[in-house]
C-alpha cells in the first residue's frame, strides 16, 4: 500500500516537472515562435531524459542510489523553475516533496 501511494505521489510530481519545464521554456520565449519551440523543446527534453533514464521499462534506467539522485535532479530543476515563474508556494512544496520521497525511494524501491 506505501509503495501505491509513493508511486501516485511520484507521478504527480512528474507531470508538474513537465508544466514546470514547458511554462518557463514558453515564458523564456520573445515572440509567438520561440514561446512555443523553447516549450516544445525543452519539455521534449525533459521526456527524453526521463524516458532514457527513469522509466520503469527502459533498457538504460539508472539503479539506486543514482535513479533517486536523477529524478531528485530533475524535481528540483522543475521547483527552481516554478520559484523563477514566481510560483513560491508551488516550488517550495515540490523541492520538499522531491527530497522526501526520493530519500524515501531508497528504502521503498529495493533493486
Amino acid at each position: 500500500m506505501l509503495k501505491a501511494i509513493f508511486q501516485v505521489i511520484v507521478f504527480i510530481m512528474e507531470l508538474v516537472m513537465l508544466y514546470s519545464f514547458g511554462f518557463f521554456a514558453y515564458k523564456a520565449g520573445s515572440n509567438t515562435l520561440t514561446h512555443y519551440t523553447l516549450a516544445i523543446l525543452l519539455t521534449a527534453g525533459c521526456i527524453i531524459l526521463w524516458g532514457v533514464f527513469a522509466a520503469p521499462k527502459s533498457a538504460k534506467r539508472l539503479n539506486m542510489p543514482y535513479l533517486g539522485l536523477f529524478r531528485c535532479g530533475m524535481f528540483l530543476t522543475a521547483a527552481l523553475f516554478l520559484f523563477l515563474l514566481d510560483l513560491k508556494t508551488m516550488a517550495i512544496a515540490m523541492a520538499a516533496l522531491a527530497v522526501i520521497t526520493q530519500v524515501a525511494s531508497f528504502y521503498v524501491e529495493k533493486d
